[in-house]
């Protein structure tokens, strides 16, 4: 996920497990990188994360209200379909 803003000094990504009610900041780690970068990068999405939403704060002390919050951005997983005929696999990937 990324966003373009100017003149921002600050980033910092948030998640939401529960239809959007509540958001946590998120860290760099195993799961996720660019917590604090204008881009986000989900590592491994997993099925369970389908409909996980994220958004991001932007900060900069010079502007009048300090921050400035996105709109949140559901993540979409799929699989794709994998085919096995004998000895020869096919995979197919979701649209």
């Amino acid at each position: 996920m990324c966003v373009t803003a100017t003149q921002s000094t600050q980033y910092q990504w948030q998640l939401s497990t529960d239809g959007g009610s509540n958001f946590s900041d998120i860290v760099d780690g195993s799961s996720y990188t660019g917590t604090n970068t204008a881009s986000l990068t989900v590592l491994n999405p997993s099925l369970d994360m389908k409909g996980h939403q994220f958004r991001v704060i932007l900060t900069n002390n010079n502007w009048l209200c300090g921050s400035v919050t996105s709109s949140p951005a559901e993540l979409d997983v799929r699989v794709g379909t994998i085919v096995t005929n004998r000895r020869v696999t096919f995979r197919i990937s979701p649209n």
